[in-house]
Order: C-alpha cells, then structure tokens, then sequence
C-alpha cells in the first residue's frame, strides 16, 4: 500500500514557493501552503488545490502555530 506525500511549503503564497507547490500538486504530492499573508495564501491554495495555514515561521512563537 502506498501512502500519499505530504509537501509543507512556506512563503507559499506568491513567487518561489506557490510555483514549488504547483509542481509538488501536479506530481501527485498533498501541499500544505504556509504564509503570513492570509488572503494572498487562502488564494494560492485554491490554484494547486492545497491546504492554507497563516504562520509567520520566522519567529520562535509563530513556529508553534
């Protein structure tokens, strides 16, 4: 049995990272799109049809959201 992947991508709404999530959805991959930008992530998520979180992962507290 084969289980499916898990990609966790942040800055993920614009740029770099919402290009890496289109790939990782188009190979089959579950993404997770993590960013502080909540309305530009919420829409992101929509086009690899991800999974939005807001997180600012560049602090010790927003790490443990």
């Amino acid at each position: 049995m084969s289980e499916q992947q898990v990609a966790l991508i942040t800055g993920a709404a614009s740029g770099i990272g919402l290009a890496a999530a289109e790939a990782l959805s188009a190979a089959d991959r579950q993404v997770v799109l993590a960013d502080v930008n909540r309305d530009a992530g919420e829409a992101a998520a929509q086009r690899p049809g991800g999974t939005f979180i807001q997180a600012d992962l560049s602090t010790t507290e927003g790490c443990k959201t």
